[in-house]
């Protein structure tokens, strides 16, 4: 059979779907030598030249939306017999093709005040339409799975789950573009307000202010939507010396800053995953996360979950990983376990078995 896979959300500068895409994407190819794989995309890029089925995008605005209500007009006539759609975006019109559909989170659902107007409009119009025409539905935990048999009242045997396969690629680097010689708490994802880095920022300046640690706070990540009140806070907190920005980093880059960081601090609102708290575990790095979610789910027993709006209680535990080491070297460990758990590639096997039966 022929298999196509949409690729337009691994780009240069890819965040977690990107991410999930690759990583469940190498499992797929490399487990199925049955049937043949194809990406479906309106670019070229140096991932998908060789084996791009090209497909334009001719819309000027709002071209992701747009061009995924399209795709399944143009792929009617290609010769695919399943689409893989990683882009987890909603369309009306049903592929010709089996579709399995891929959902990371209904965070637009669950809090709209984090999502741009036009994606809340987009998803309340063709989401159901888009999980009951489709053939199968992939999410990436246990979490998003009952988020959407609660909300939606999807029938659980149409959805699987796949964790994101991690697979430690990325060479040490010694010589990086930035010189840190001082201890530091991380935080790794997109600049939105829905990661809620506000609370770990007011969080940090109260450790600061009490003179408890003398960490500074590195933050790495894409600028997302409403992304202004992060460096608007660190102005009016007076921590411009304190707090570091570093932008998008590469994953050499981010491999460094996690095993060389006291600790990683992620307290997200929602996620369906958290690929960067899975990362931080592979890296040695202790965690501090949100009890929320899924959060707990992709965690277990590796590291501190809080209530991501409790603001004492998330400068309470930066203070532990800060400053008593018997502690990070136990969640050091915790989190390999931990790892080792979510790793796991049965989950794909199943879905490959159940759908395109390679066994």
């Amino acid at each position: 059979m022929n298999v196509g896979i949409t690729t337009d959300s691994i780009r240069k500068e890819s965040t977690g779907i990107g991410f999930y895409t690759k990583s469940v994407t190498a499992e797929l190819l490399k487990m199925d030598n049955k049937n043949h794989y194809y990406f479906l995309d309106f670019l070229q890029t140096p991932y998908n030249k060789d084996r791009l089925i090209k497909i334009a995008n001719p819309f000027k605005f709002f071209k992701t939306y747009l061009w995924h209500n399209y795709l399944p007009f143009k792929t009617g006539k290609l010769p695919v017999d399943y689409v893989f759609n990683f882009s987890a975006c909603p369309h009306f019109f049903p592929f010709q093709q089996k579709e399995i559909f891929f959902v990371y989170d209904i965070s637009w659902y669950l809090y709209p005040e984090c999502h741009p107007e036009s994606r809340i409009f987009f998803y309340k119009l063709f989401f159901k339409k888009t999980l009951n025409n489709c053939y199968k539905i992939v999410t990436d935990s246990l979490c998003a799975k009952k988020d959407l048999i609660t909300v939606f009242h999807i029938p659980e045997n149409k959805i699987s789950v796949i964790y994101p396969p991690f697979s430690d690629t990325v060479n040490d680097v010694k010589n990086i573009k930035f010189s840190i010689n001082f201890p530091y708490i991380l935080f790794i994802g997109t600049i939105e307000p829905r990661k809620n880095i506000a609370s770990l920022i007011k969080a940090f300046k109260k450790l600061k202010t009490g003179k408890i640690i003398h960490h500074k706070l590195i933050i790495c990540g894409k600028k997302g939507w409403l992304y202004n009140h992060v460096f608007t806070l660190i102005k009016t907190l007076h921590l411009q010396e304190d707090v570091l920005y570093l932008g998008y980093i590469t994953d050499e880059e981010k491999k460094y800053l996690y095993k060389h960081a006291d600790c990683f601090v992620f307290p997200s609102l929602y996620e369906g995953f958290g690929i960067p708290v899975q990362e931080a575990i592979n890296y040695g790095c202790p965690v501090i996360t949100s009890n929320v979610s899924s959060l707990p789910e992709v965690i277990g027993k590796a590291g501190i979950t809080v209530n991501p709006h409790d603001i004492d209680a998330l400068a309470s535990a930066m203070k532990i990983l800060t400053t008593d080491e018997k502690v990070r070297s136990t969640l050091r460990e915790e989190g390999y376990k931990q790892a080792k758990k979510l790793s796991n590639t049965e989950q794909i096997h199943q879905l490959l078995n159940e759908v395109l039966k390679i066994r």
